[in-house]
């Protein structure tokens, strides 16, 4: 069997533009990970510096926040979360 590969059109991944692309994705998927971790910890602290009776208030325990840090999710489901 005889396969015959045409390279007249050179593919969007190929060469420097595709180094550049893939090094951007890298990059930007490593700055949302350290923002995510950030709004994750300062929401930590907000909600371990509340009164067990505000917990309670919203609907949490001390725990929920433990087990939300914890998991590595957060405590907020993205519905649920709070504008920043």
């Amino acid at each position: 069997m005889t396969m015959i590969i045409h390279h007249a059109t050179p593919s969007s991944a190929s060469g420097a533009r595709g180094f550049a692309r893939a090094a951007w994705k890298a990059v930007s998927a490593y700055f949302e990970r350290r923002r995510t971790a950030r709004r994750i910890r300062r929401e930590h602290e907000m909600l371990m510096a509340m009164s067990a009776h505000d917990l309670h208030d919203i609907g949490f325990v001390r725990g929920d926040v433990v087990f939300g840090i914890s998991s590595g999710r957060g405590v907020f489901r993205e519905a649920d979360r709070p504008e920043s």
